[in-house]
């Protein structure tokens, strides 16, 4: 894991891995309609990204960046 902080609420390496789309919606899908259930299960796959896992950001920073350093000023132990 990088060190990052979210430059929305300033929390530092607490990030987390998002799936758009609902586990359930996939599920009724692959059962009762196996094309859509395949379509939609690839995209869900396919935007997954990281946030911080404080607010849901998808605005993470490496610390070891300038934009970085000047967040970490901003929230010294946020």
């Amino acid at each position: 894991m990088r060190n990052v902080i979210c430059a929305d609420c300033g929390s530092r390496d607490s990030q987390r891995t998002v799936t758009n789309g609902s586990f359930w919606i996939e599920l009724l899908l692959l059962v009762f309609f196996i094309l859509p259930g395949l379509i939609y299960g690839l995209w869900r796959l396919t935007t997954r990204h990281k946030a911080c896992a404080k607010c849901g950001s998808k605005r993470l920073i490496p610390l070891d960046t300038p934009a970085g350093r000047e967040l970490a000023a901003r929230y010294p132990t946020a």
